[in-house]
């Protein structure tokens, strides 16, 4: 398992940052990039052209920059009880990405606190530092934002999500920044945040 700052294929004169050093962040943040195989090295160019995507087990759709990882994995509450998490990983330049994580609530209610606690305590697992936590009110209702930071190779990576539990799901969406791209993937993140939709 990976990181979403993992890459399979170099970007010519750079180098990603999380390739020289996987464990220090956690072999897990998501399990963003172990599933769906290399990306090509054209995707991840930032003037690649947006498309809408659909994901495979038709719970969300997004505009997005290029195709992205997709794994499934389960998300373990408090209490005990299992979410199965299906998470998608966008590259958004060459060392950033944007992940969009939906996990089906089933008879779960959806006033668990449990379920915005969980992402949490999952970065946290992962040697994320949440700096800030709070509560947001938006158009698509109640929201728990979080920011905070990780460190590869000695490079501070900022890490910020946004979780809500809309339409029987929670949904997550995180990105995490490398210090060269925070225009870029601000961009990126917010596009997708505004063209995401849950579908049935």
């Amino acid at each position: 398992m990976t990181t979403p700052w993992d890459r399979t294929a170099p970007v010519a004169g750079r180098t990603p940052i999380a390739r020289r050093r996987l464990a220090a962040v956690g072999t897990a943040i998501l399990a963003i990039v172990a599933a769906a195989g290399a990306l090509a090295v054209s995707s991840r160019n930032s003037d690649s052209p947006w498309t809408r995507y659909a994901s495979p087990d038709r719970t969300f759709s997004v505009q997005a920059p290029s195709t992205p990882d997709v794994t499934t994995e389960p998300l373990q509450l408090a209490t005990g009880e299992r979410l199965q998490r299906t998470a998608s990983s966008f590259d958004v330049g060459a060392e950033s990405r944007v992940v969009v994580a939906v996990s089906s609530l089933d008879a779960i209610a959806p006033d668990n606190p449990d379920l915005v606690a969980a992402p949490i305590a999952a970065l946290q697992s992962k040697g994320v530092r949440i700096s800030d936590q709070r509560s947001e009110d938006t158009p698509d209702g109640p929201a728990t934002i979080v920011d905070g930071t990780t460190t590869v190779d000695g490079v501070d990576v900022a890490v910020h999500g946004r979780i809500t539990v809309s339409d029987g799901r929670l949904i997550e969406m995180l990105r995490f920044t490398a210090p060269t791209e925070v225009d870029e993937v601000r961009f990126a993140f917010e596009r997708m945040r505004t063209t995401f939709s849950s579908t049935n």
